[in-house]
């Protein structure tokens, strides 16, 4: 399978509800700019992300997770985006995704660098991105079976626990809480929702490109986005209003082809 179907098709299940659902003309052009982007990225990118470069990266991708922590950016003491000039980005999304990819192939410093991230979005606090930490880990496991990635994935379901009930927020319209909207719209609109929800997981998974690690870390972590979407007020990966996934996840699977 290609990585540009694995974005590609959810994205535009996402174009399909933001149309349908009445979202304003600026919300799509925002996804579709983001998609055009990526998928110029995957298709003419010529990523050489060498072994000695992959920590170093590791680390910037992390540290950019606790920026929202001293930008001053934060509702009701909650602070999760990255502030691009006038554009807010929500940083898990964004970096979670190339966070998931590249820890695979790391190992050792990985592990650490998954905890590093999860400290990060317990302090802002995100459960969306906590989840999609506990989904990469259980992915790393199942890939490849070790006893702290197995503690890695129980620290942060039991934190991600916690940041449900600490960092819930007001949903925004056409990126929480969408699955609700969409089933007013049409139920057959919400249920094309779930069904490229569950299809992208398995698209991320069954992936040619990559390592077993690489894949089943990023589909786990897209499957923690997701569930964290369905329960609470957090957004819909590649499927409501917002750039950050469709960015992340298209990096993402633009570097998962570029280990060398």
């Amino acid at each position: 399978m290609s990585t540009i179907p694995a974005l590609a098709i959810p994205s535009l299940v996402g174009l399909t509800y933001l149309l349908l659902a009445g979202a304003p003309r600026s919300n799509l052009l925002v996804n579709a700019t983001a998609l055009l982007l990526s998928i110029a990225l995957m298709a003419f990118g010529k990523p050489r992300v060498k072994r000695q470069h992959r920590l170093p990266i590791l680390v910037v991708a992390v540290g950019l997770l606790f920026v929202p922590l001293f930008t001053g950016v934060a509702v009701n003491g909650i602070a999760r985006w990255l502030p691009i000039g006038p554009v807010l980005l929500h940083a898990g999304l964004l970096v979670l995704p190339a966070i998931s990819v590249l820890a695979a192939e790391v190992k050792g410093p990985g592990k650490i660098v998954l905890v590093a991230a999860l400290v990060a979005v317990f302090l802002q606090p995100d459960a969306g991105t906590g989840l999609a930490i506990t989904g990469a880990a259980i992915g790393l496991y199942v890939a490849r079976p070790h006893w702290a990635t197995g503690c890695i994935a129980f620290a942060a379901f039991l934190a991600s626990l916690s940041m449900l009930v600490r960092g819930e927020l007001p949903a925004l319209p056409y990126v929480e809480r969408i699955l609700v909207d969409a089933a007013q719209v049409s139920l057959w609109l919400a249920i094309g929702i779930l069904v490229a929800l569950l299809g992208t997981v398995a698209l991320l998974a069954g992936l040619r490109s990559g390592t077993v690690s690489q894949r089943f870390a990023l589909a786990g972590s897209f499957a923690g986005f997701s569930i964290a979407a369905l329960v609470s007020n957090y957004p819909f990966p590649l499927i409501g209003y917002g750039a950050s996934a469709i960015l992340g996840y298209g990096l993402a699977l633009f570097l998962m082809g570029s280990s060398r």
